[in-house]
């Protein structure tokens, strides 16, 4: 009998821990998330391109199709992307969820590899990164984004819309 209560308690706990860690909302929107930052360290840009929304728009009105140019010109510039979230936060309103956190990105510059001495990493800071994402089917998908600019990333933006 107490081996019975202790399988049950058991699977309670393994039940708990699962729902929490990868049912609720919460966990499936914060994958999305993670998915999307894995692919962008491993040069996946169709699971990138996959990750946005057809909504999509930032701030300054930028579609998906100027941020993968971004990701194009910073995947040219950049090597060894490391993307780390600090305290993420979630939240889930039926269809659509908001995840805050802050943003470390690790990258060497790619100019700097196999070169004399040692190559360049610059670390840069990005605080109070906002994403906005709406279900899409089963999936969560990027609908827009708060605090990060094209002149952040070192790009005119009239240069991102075809300018020369």
């Amino acid at each position: 009998m107490k081996r019975w209560i202790a399988i049950a308690v058991l699977l309670l706990v393994v039940g708990a821990v699962v729902h929490h860690c990868y049912l609720r909302p919460e966990a499936k929107v914060e994958a999305a998330v993670v998915a999307a930052i894995t692919a962008i360290e491993n040069e996946d840009r169709d699971a990138v391109k996959a990750f946005f929304h057809p909504q999509f728009q930032d701030l300054l009105g930028l579609g998906a199709e100027e941020w993968m140019m971004l990701l194009d010109y910073s995947r040219e510039r950049y090597k060894q992307v490391d993307i780390k979230l600090i305290q993420p936060d979630v939240e889930v309103d039926g269809e659509k969820a908001t995840f805050r956190c802050h943003v470390r990105v690790d990258a060497t510059v790619a100019e700097t590899i196999s070169k004399q001495g040692p190559p360049s990493r610059p670390t840069a800071y990005r605080q109070n990164v906002e994403l906005t994402l709406a279900k899409d089917g089963s999936t969560w998908r990027l609908v827009g984004i708060g605090d990060v600019t094209a002149a952040e990333w070192g790009i005119p933006v009239d240069r991102i819309l075809g300018g020369k």
